[in-house]
């Protein structure tokens, strides 16, 4: 079961890195790292005793690109040895990823993604194969022509479309709109609207605002974001349709030489602005021999 989470885990990341990266960024930068970074292992967790605690190691090479990246967890005062899984990226004549590959702690292979492109570099499909080759999943993609994903289309293993994304980007590059869609058909539509998050950002490409609204355009919630001067997110408040506080949480940081953070403390409030829980993500980084720290 841990296993299989795990896999999950790695899949749900890598999305979302795919999702998010741009021509002019490399992996290291899309992370929000400075410097020749070569290595972060970042474990997180609220620390109590018996608490799970979870870790993620990410390898870049000189060039920014991720090389590896490794996902496990452990428990607080235990000694056992933890599970994990550990992806190698095979890339293409272009720098691109072709291939990642997933290894439990022995080495066995246990997942892999093959990611297709087209001719101006944009990914246009990820296949995600179990252990023996099989299809789970496919993810078909589409750009405009500034190279923004603007629509995504999910499919299960047998061929059936299970969802749909669409996402629309102002002049800067930032995404304002993004709806989600359910209910497919076979005739590789989607007919449901599940919901849509209009975005807004402040000069500095911070996503400030996120309004998420319900299939039937009322506002399910609010989600708002502050910023230090150095643009770290230092508060997330959610908010409920009435306007009244759900949730909240702050941020604490500290830092390294470099300016990388290597602790972020979060602390998490409810509605009534009372600690409910704090958690603590901490960072070990290495940096390339001769950079700004070795």
């Amino acid at each position: 079961m841990l296993k299989k989470s795990l896999v999950v885990c790695i899949t749900a990341v890598l999305v979302v890195m795919g999702a998010t990266t741009t021509a002019a960024q490399t992996d290291r930068t899309r992370d929000g790292l400075t410097g020749m970074v070569k290595m972060v292992t970042e474990e997180s967790g609220t620390w109590v005793e018996g608490s799970i605690i979870f870790v993620q190691t990410t390898v870049y090479d000189r060039a920014g690109n991720t090389a590896e990246f490794e996902i496990s967890q452990y428990k607080v005062g235990s000694s056992r040895f933890p599970e994990r899984l550990r992806s190698i990226y095979e890339r293409n004549a272009h720098g691109k990823i072709a291939v990642k590959k997933s290894f439990d702690e022995a080495g066995v292979l246990q997942s892999q993604v093959v990611y297709i492109y087209d001719e101006k570099a944009n990914r246009t499909e990820e296949r995600h194969l179990d252990k023996d080759g099989r299809l789970l999943l496919k993810f078909i993609k589409t750009y405009d022509t500034s190279g923004h994903e603007v629509e995504t289309k999910s499919y299960s293993g047998d061929g059936s479309l299970k969802s749909k994304w669409q996402s629309v980007y102002d002049q800067k590059g930032n995404l304002v709109l993004h709806s989600s869609f359910t209910d497919c058909v076979a005739d590789q539509n989607c007919r449901t609207l599940e919901y849509k998050a209009v975005n807004t950002y402040d000069s500095q490409g911070n996503l400030t605002e996120s309004l998420i609204l319900k299939s039937d355009g009322k506002i399910d919630e609010k989600r708002v974001n502050r910023y230090d001067s150095a643009n770290h997110l230092i508060e997330k408040a959610t908010f409920n349709a009435d306007g009244s506080l759900r949730e909240k949480e702050v941020y604490s940081y500290k830092f390294d030489e470099s300016g990388n953070w290597i602790e972020r403390v979060t602390s998490k409030l409810n509605a009534n602005s009372r600690l409910e829980q704090a958690s603590t993500n901490r960072r070990t980084i290495t940096y390339y021999a001769g950079s700004e720290k070795s």
